[in-house]
């Protein structure tokens, strides 16, 4: 067992959206499912692997020197195809041990990344747990990975950081349609 950056998130709605395609005689779910994840492609397993699971998707940060930033990368990608997707994610990160073989998950990375996202998160956005913040804090990297738009600060709560200047016209649209469906 050791630490691990792990991002617990939620896919918002997947109920109704699984009702829709049974009364729709559709699998638009699964397609616009595919195409989302179809974003992080180019992300090697070995580094990072990604399990999706009904309407709960688990990331872990298994090559540590990418660090943190890296592995928030990935999460703000994903979110991004999420809404270009019209899909909305809630989430929480963490970092404390994990342990996974295929068959068997021991994680309490997980359930603190399950408790930011269920008791902090509210609305579509990636929280960070306390311990994540400390940890960058400890390793002198929290202003950095600030000054760079990784994560942004919402009163005492981070987040990941996924709307910027390149991205602001097509993100509003975007869930302005959502919003309105």
């Amino acid at each position: 067992m050791s630490y691990r950056y792990f991002a617990f998130l939620d896919l918002l709605g997947y109920r109704d959206l699984i009702k829709n395609d049974l009364n729709n005689g559709t699998e638009d779910l699964r397609t616009k499912l595919l195409s989302a994840f179809n974003s992080i492609s180019d992300i090697n397993e070995s580094d990072v692997s990604i399990k999706a699971i009904s309407d709960s998707i688990f990331l872990t940060l298994n090559n540590e020197t990418l660090g943190f930033s890296y592995f928030a990368n990935v999460l703000k990608k994903l979110q991004i195809s999420f809404i270009k997707n019209g899909l909305l994610l809630r989430g929480g990160v963490a970092y404390n041990k994990h342990f996974e073989n295929g068959k068997v998950t021991y994680s309490p990375a997980l359930v603190e990344a399950y408790q930011v996202e269920s008791q902090t998160a509210f609305f579509p956005r990636i929280v960070i747990h306390s311990a994540v913040i400390e940890k960058l804090k400890n390793e002198g990297l929290l202003s950095s990975i600030i000054k760079d738009r990784i994560l942004v600060q919402h009163r005492n709560t981070f987040q990941i950081h996924f709307i910027d200047d390149t991205n602001w016209t097509d993100l509003k649209e975007q869930l302005s349609i959502i919003s309105s469906n």
